[in-house]
């Protein structure tokens, strides 16, 4: 199994709105706004690539607060595992001084759970 690292260059920041669901006549316009986070990462392969892996569309209802650089040496981690025709699972994040988790036993768990939901789904059909 291959496992690889994309280098994490830090973060975008933005502020989003949800419209929550409208449960009765008094709630028809409550919204509820959060902050969240866009990861920035790099990998060779799309220093090649024609698209832009640095396009940022601001959707309606969000809106970009800033962005903060990751601490040197953070990854986002990838495996190599067919499921539901994608090749590649996200594994997750490595920061220095956090603790590091076993990949090869994370990457097998999430493949495996993944399988198995896309076994569940073709027995629903």
């Amino acid at each position: 199994m291959d496992i690889w690292k994309e280098a994490l260059l830090g973060f975008v920041i933005l502020k989003r709105i949800d419209f929550a669901d409208r449960r009765s006549p008094y709630e028809e316009n409550r919204r509820e706004a959060y902050v969240d986070y866009l990861p920035l990462s790099q990998s060779w392969d799309e220093l090649d690539s024609e698209d832009n892996p640095f396009a940022i569309n601001e959707d309606e209802g969000e809106t970009i607060m800033g962005i903060i650089s990751a601490p040197p040496n953070s990854f986002k981690v990838w495996a190599c595992g067919e499921v539901d025709g994608d090749e590649a699972i996200m594994l997750g994040y490595e920061f220095p001084g956090a603790a590091v988790p076993e990949w090869e036993k994370r990457a097998t768990e999430r493949i495996a759970q993944a399988r198995r939901a896309q076994a569940r789904a073709k027995n629903k059909s």
